[in-house]
């Protein structure tokens, strides 16, 4: 057998962001490595961990598929496989998924049976399955497996969480605990206790006991996500008091308080001068990971919602920073006063950290500082928490999120009456005042959709593609239930606006389906006699757009830079796909189970956008 060839530096790279469960920077990682490198003969596993981590479960099967086709048939790639097929019913619910992950789990116990991993999986979902008799069977192979003496540490780290749900399959809760109380001290990272929690939570589920009583065994922490008012502005015009600079000492020990309840892991926030600098200053002083999301680019950003408040504000919005982990724009271009641009943010901050949670396993708490009252606009600490008191779903073997408030008028009576003469920065004004009242912004989906071979088409066929092609896509859209709001048609095109991105999403496929030649759709044109190879394209996108009268074509038409980016994709777009933004992809995929899902593909130049746009393929849910 061939020496193994030493570490690569993006191979080690990759394995710490699997380790920190971090997918997404893994798969950046391996997927801009040289072609040399993702030849080597470990590339294709790594790559299917971190597929699987994002929850690319049919992309991840492809490889491993791959891999087995190939002859690599070891227990690690048979395990995969089957967990590929677990993550799919944990998001689906399908019994097909459930089977096939059984069935894989089966295989590589064949392949190793002194591993207890395959097997803990085999008893675990053979109970779920309600095939109890085989659960106990493997359950019980595993206690005798263990009976002998502890290994070193380094090499069964996994002992007593594999016990523990053993020992949950036979029913035993009490024993199941013992040993799930020595999970962190056995050396357990993070992300494997949030996988051993939610093993043990789904068969408490499954067995309609209490989850509660295991989680502190665990020591798990906990995902952050924060909104909070911004410093008084110490400058005219005066509004109501809300957060005076006196109250610093105050809010910062609040927020110190909220986060030693539970153990913050990551945290998510934007960066104003007031409560998210010192709930990101908090975050550094333990030590713990944050992202930062700007509303605008970064240089506009501190000069409206940083620079005004003075002191020393400027020092510390950069040593907040340079501590991040990451630090996003939720848009290139971001006008001065924009409540829209603001709640988009927001509400994206939110969806990001809310997806992290779900992928790592992880609970979240949404904290927020706030008086009680309404903000000046959109976009700011109350619309933060109506999100927040949503009836979000709870995805198997996790919580709801949990909404925290330090209320600030409770802070501020408990002052006592303050004299200095503070006042709030006009950051949210009325999106109407001073405008004309027939322009208007809100948050919307754009789908653009290009016809693929129309440049083809002769003269003849031109009439026969507005009836036949155009009139499949008006008919699916006259009948679907999710109606769009505008509709917008060009020679070799079309633009679609959507109130939401589940809209859009779910329509997106049903015109594939419509517009498509087979094997990739259902549309037979030949019998038209228009190409049989026609086709279509789709990109999606979401964001802040602009309303308003054209005069020209006198109706109300929606413009923007967001419309403008949805276009641009398609210069990298494929006939058949459905390619989206991260914004759309992550706006997409929180909540509840959809009939799609987003899959990271990687980064691409656009003609327009140099600096490359992260893009991910929609596909129909499995």
């Amino acid at each position: 057998m061939p020496k193994r060839p030493p570490e690569a530096e993006w191979e080690r790279r990759a394995k710490v962001a699997l380790s920190e469960g971090d997918g997404l920077t893994a798969l950046r990682i391996l997927e801009t490595v040289p072609f040399h490198a993702a030849a080597q003969p470990g590339f294709p596993y790594l790559y299917a961990r971190a597929l699987a981590q994002m929850g690319h479960s049919r992309r991840a099967r492809a490889v491993l598929t791959d891999l087995l086709n190939r002859g690599d048939v070891t227990c690690d790639t048979v395990s995969l496989l089957g967990r590929t097929f677990k993550e799919t019913w944990l998001r689906t619910g399908s019994t097909d998924a459930l089977s096939a992950a059984t069935t894989a789990y089966q295989k590589a116990v064949e392949l190793a049976p002194d591993n207890p991993f395959p097997a803990i999986n085999r008893a675990s979902l053979s109970l779920l399955a309600g095939d109890t008799a085989s659960a106990h069977k493997l359950a019980g192979g595993i206690l005798r497996l263990y009976q002998g003496p502890k290994k070193a540490k380094e090499n069964d780290r996994w002992r007593d969480a594999t016990l523990g749900e053993a020992y949950l399959c036979l029913g035993d809760v009490d024993k199941a605990r013992e040993h799930y109380a020595n999970v962190v001290l056995a050396g357990l990272d993070v992300r494997e206790r949030c996988s051993a929690r939610r093993h043990a939570r789904i068969i408490l589920e499954h067995a309609g006991q209490d989850v509660h009583g295991l989680d502190d065994c665990f020591a798990v922490p906990v995902v952050f996500v924060f909104a909070g008012l911004m410093l008084d502005s110490p400058h005219p015009p005066v509004r109501e008091r809300r957060f005076p600079p006196v109250l610093q000492p105050a809010v910062a020990s609040e927020i110190k308080r909220a986060l030693s309840l539970s153990v913050a892991a990551i945290g998510f926030s934007s960066a104003a001068a007031g409560s998210d600098i010192l709930f990101l200053e908090q975050m550094r002083t333990l030590g713990q990971a944050y992202h930062i999301l700007l509303s605008g680019p970064q240089p506009e950003f501190k000069e409206r919602s940083v620079n005004y408040a003075g002191a020393d504000w400027g020092e510390r919005f950069q040593t907040a920073l340079d501590s991040a982990k990451s630090v996003e724009e939720a848009s290139s271009h971001h006008p001065a006063d924009n409540s829209v641009a603001y709640w988009y943010a927001s509400r994206l901050l939110s969806c990001r950290a809310l997806l992290q949670a779900q992928q790592l396993n992880l609970d979240l708490v949404a904290l927020a500082v706030w008086n009680g009252k309404p903000g000046f606009g959109r976009g700011g600490t109350a619309s933060f928490i109506e999100f927040w008191n949503r009836d979000f779903h709870k995805p198997l073997g996790q919580t709801k999120p949990k909404l925290e408030i330090i209320r600030v008028d409770s802070l501020l009576r408990d002052q006592g009456p303050i004299q200095e003469i503070t006042t709030e920065p006009a950051i949210h004004p009325d999106p109407a005042a001073g405008t004309d009242s027939n322009v208007q912004q809100d948050f919307r989906a754009i789908l653009v959709g290009n016809v693929v071979g129309f440049e083809n088409l002769t003269e003849e066929q031109l009439p026969l593609f507005h009836e036949y092609f155009l009139g499949a896509a008006a008919r699916l859209l006259n009948s679907t239930r999710d109606a769009p709001m505008a509709v917008n048609a060009w020679g070799n095109g079309f633009s679609i606006i959507f109130e939401e991105v589940d809209q859009a999403g779910r329509v997106a496929l049903h015109l594939r389906e419509s517009l498509e030649a087979p094997p990739g759709g259902a549309a037979e044109w030949l019998q038209y006699g228009l190409p049989a190879d026609l086709g279509i394209s789709i990109t999606l996108h979401a964001g802040p757009v602009f309303s308003m009268f054209n005069p020209l074509i006198r109706q109300i038409a929606f413009i923007g830079r967001n419309v403008d980016l949805a276009g641009w994709l398609q210069s990298v777009t494929q006939k058949g796909e459905i390619l989206t933004t991260e914004a759309f992809a992550v706006l997409g995929t929180t909540g509840a189970p959809t009939d799609f899902f987003c899959e990271y593909i990687g980064s691409r130049s656009l003609p327009r956008v140099p600096a490359g746009v992260k893009l991910y393929r929609l596909i129909k849910a499995e």
